[in-house]
């Protein structure tokens, strides 16, 4: 089975990595023949010199580049049917399939397929199974996501396009809130005093605790009958009121995010 994909973002590196590709296309000419030695492809490609191939093409470009990309890849094509019967696929978490509209009206079926996963730069991609993947398009472009990701071993997930943007910003909660987070946390680090070794040996720590309380949360979703409440500890979760107090006077800049994130907490948690 042949594919075609186009652009090479984290996201769609991902995806990339499990796909039979047959070409990677970019704007540049040299950039497509890394990203096809990379991911394994036949040849790499610039855009200007791109025609429709393959069953399935994968759009991995910027959200904000989407509309244009699809339109520009539309006008290459003419009037004629080179994208009927062929499946187009965003990566974008947040979009809907409709903006490749431009590809709709040529023929093609169009979709979004978005990987619920972190790809860090330099850092393998995980592989897909047993992830869940977003899909939302078209009657074929979905029944399309679903074969690859069922012979992958994942999980699809069925979105509608609405409910797109809420999913996202879910995601973003669970995942690069967490980096800006810790981010904080070594700031505190570094505000209290702590320099050099002791800074590094603190920090390692501190990503020893996320790394268990990641596994924790996991541990309860996964567990028929787990509760959120199995993974929340702390002061807050204490009612060690006195403590709290004593985090507010230290938190200073971050006095506002720690009373808002303790009031969410109280909330939502036990």
């Amino acid at each position: 089975m042949t594919r075609g994909a186009n652009g090479g973002g984290k996201t769609g590196g991902g995806p990339a990595t499990a796909l039979e590709l047959e070409t990677v296309v970019s704007r540049e000419a040299r950039r497509a023949r890394t990203l096809a030695r990379r991911y394994g492809a036949r040849r790499g490609m610039a855009l200007a010199a791109y025609q429709p191939a393959g069953e399935i093409v994968l759009l991995a470009a910027p959200d904000d580049a989407l509309a244009e990309l699809a339109a520009e890849l539309a006008r290459r094509s003419g009037g004629g049917d080179a994208w009927r019967g062929r499946v187009v696929l965003h990566c974008s978490g947040l979009l809907p399939g409709a903006v490749l509209q431009p590809l709709r009206r040529r023929g093609a079926a169009v979709g979004s397929m978005h990987p619920l996963m972190t790809f860090g730069a330099g850092r393998p991609a995980p592989a897909p199974d047993h992830l869940v993947f977003a899909v939302e398009g078209q009657a074929a472009a979905v029944r399309a996501v679903e074969r690859l990701v069922a012979a992958w071993g994942g999980t699809t997930l069925r979105l509608r396009a609405r409910e797109k943007a809420r999913y996202h910003l879910a995601a973003m909660w669970a995942s690069p809130f967490v980096v800006a987070d810790f981010a904080i946390a070594v700031a505190v680090l570094r505000r209290a005093g702590l320099r050099g070794r002791r800074l590094a040996v603190a920090r390692r720590g501190l990503a020893a605790l996320l790394a268990q309380t990641a596994a924790n949360v996991a541990a309860a979703v996964r567990s028929p009958g787990g509760d959120l409440a199995d993974a929340w500890t702390g002061p807050i979760a204490r009612r060690d009121q006195k403590t709290v107090r004593r985090h507010l006077a230290a938190a200073g800049e971050w006095g506002e995010l720690y009373r808002a994130m303790a009031q969410e907490a109280r909330r939502r948690l036990p």
